[in-house]
């Protein structure tokens, strides 16, 4: 990692090495020159893992892992520097590695469909959510007694792609029936551009939240709503169903094959669907628990584990022939 990077995650098989290049501050100007100059020069022929869409063009063994097509599906949806860096770097990404992999079906044909990636992609290793079993309820630092007795719960940054302008007018079709909607999530105006405003005043807006306060939130929703118009993959429904919160998820891109029959989906643009779907959680106390039960069964199919030695079966296809052993 750079030298001047924060770095706090408790490793405890994974050696953290500092490293830059000359002269010494010219690599800590930016992450991306970073990525494409110091990482290659110190790993040398080593294969380098990366986990976010872009790789090092420098590298001869790179593993990428690209999560989907949205600056060319929605280019709206990021601002321009963030957009042109990354309709350059990703179609160069793919080229440019051994392996690559994405988080669906749904993204692997949309990012070899729109001529971003070469060839399909060598395995789908979608997101884990059993990180999320880390979290606790009790360390949060939300107070329950200042939550709605009954309210939807939406998470997300404040990107046009995460609709939330629908959860803002599903909160006065709610306000009615005794549901309150409440948001959280942050902004970052560098990657999203101009975030997408709020409409209601019946909308309770928490803004960044910590994970076990995110337990608390989930465990004490009548339904989590993720309304998003595109996703590669959408991992906080899946996070929901960890602790037993229905989900009222978009009908839309990747969501049916992530999501499954373990959730309610709804057309995004339709208003009156979404309201039906909370409508029928909030009376239907059958629907509520069966939804819980198959949310559980879903989520627990989706393992970082899998996913990792996914990983490492192609680390293992582009070292074993010049190295002579597996990883």
């Amino acid at each position: 990692m750079p030298g001047d990077a924060e770095f706090d995650a408790p490793l405890h098989a994974v050696r953290v090495e500092r490293v830059g290049l000359w002269p010494p501050r010219l690599w800590t100007l930016s992450s991306r020159l970073w990525e494409q100059l110091a990482l290659p020069y110190w790993s040398g022929r080593d294969p380098i893992l990366n986990f976010c869409n872009t790789a090092p063009v420098l590298s001869p063994r790179n593993v990428t892992c690209l999560h989907d097509a949205n600056v060319w599906l929605v280019p709206r949806n990021y601002s321009l520097g963030f957009r042109l860096l990354y309709r350059l770097l990703l179609p160069l990404s793919v080229r440019r590695s051994r392996r690559w992999m994405t988080v669906s079906r749904f993204s692997g044909e949309q990012l070899h469909g729109f001529g971003v990636a070469d060839r399909p992609p060598e395995a789908i290793t979608p997101c884990g959510a059993d990180h999320a079993l880390r979290w606790s309820s009790v360390r949060s630092s939300l107070d329950p007694a200042r939550l709605p007795v009954r309210y939807v719960l939406a998470l997300g940054s404040r990107s046009l792609n995460k609709n939330f302008a629908l959860a803002h007018e599903l909160a006065g079709h709610l306000a009615a029936k005794g549901i309150r909607v409440v948001t959280a999530g942050g902004d970052n105006s560098k990657v999203f551009g101009r975030p997408a405003a709020s409409r209601s005043s019946e909308v309770i807006a928490l803004g960044r939240v910590s994970d076990d306060d995110l337990a608390l939130l989930y465990e004490r929703a009548t339904a989590f709503l993720f309304p998003s118009l595109y996703e590669g993959f959408g991992l906080p429904p899946v996070e929901a169903m960890q602790f037993g919160c229905p989900v009222v998820a978009s009908n839309t891109t990747s969501m049916p094959e992530v999501l499954g029959d373990a959730a309610l989906l709804c057309d995004p643009a339709v208003i009156g669907e979404w309201a039906a779907a909370v409508d029928r959680l909030a009376s239907d106390a059958a629907l509520r628990q069966e939804l819980i039960r198959r949310g559980r069964e879903r989520a627990a199919g989706f393992t970082w584990r899998r996913s990792a030695l996914a990983v490492l079966r192609m680390v293992d296809e582009i070292t074993a022939p010049s190295a002579g052993t597996a990883v």
